[in-house]
């Protein structure tokens, strides 16, 4: 479905009402996803709604990193050595080279699915909007970090929010691309080993 332009804010409104439709298995929630070239490319301005988020994990990481009890528990001891203006704008570019190299691997492999570009483009849609709600349950861990630690039960509420946001992208791969549970398992670990692979790169180029 092509949709008209629309400022951010409405779009962002929108798409997070069709990824609830998705989520909850709405008949026809696949329809309410731009599928054309247009929204494909639209959608990676979603990574607007990112930066804040991305902003506020970088801020929490930062302090742990720089708190000398949490710094061996948890953070890598290289970023306490960098800037913390260089520390964000470098986690921003990776978050943002994360979506497109993604996008570039599902356009070779949503073929070998069996799926078109009609598929490919509402997909990769679907995703990067989804990224929005997903970045902001996998920033709880970081913001509650230090008073998980004074509260060990949290931890299950971590892995309760942890578990979510895989299940929101399970629901878009399931409903966007038609998979059974095998192949869809197949994306989630490759999207996870993709951004495993850049943050030991980025660890690397920091160390």
């Amino acid at each position: 479905m092509k949709r008209k332009q629309i400022s951010f804010l409405l779009e962002f409104a929108y798409y997070m009402d069709a990824l609830r439709c998705i989520c909850l298995g709405k008949a026809g929630a696949d329809n309410l996803v731009d599928h054309t070239p247009h929204g494909f490319v639209a959608s990676f301005f979603a990574f607007i709604a990112l930066i804040p988020i991305m902003a506020l994990t970088s801020v929490s990481q930062w302090e742990i990193a720089h708190d000398p009890v949490f710094r061996q528990i948890f953070a890598r001891g290289d970023v306490a050595h960098e800037s913390f203006s260089l520390f964000l704008w470098t986690r921003l570019l990776l978050a943002l080279t994360n979506l497109i190299l993604f996008a570039a691997l599902m356009f070779q492999i949503t073929p070998l699915l069996g799926r078109n570009k009609y598929h490919y483009f509402g997909f990769v849609t679907a995703w990067n909007w989804a990224s929005i709600p997903t970045s902001a349950l996998l920033l709880m861990p970081f913001l509650l970090f230090k008073i998980m630690l004074e509260v060990p039960v949290l931890v299950f509420v971590m892995f309760f929010f942890w578990l979510l946001a895989l299940w929101i992208l399970w629901r878009v791969i399931r409903v966007m691309l038609l998979l059974e549970w095998p192949a869809g398992i197949g994306i989630l670990l490759l999207y996870g080993t993709l951004t495993t692979l850049l943050d030991v790169l980025y660890s690397m180029l920091l160390a």
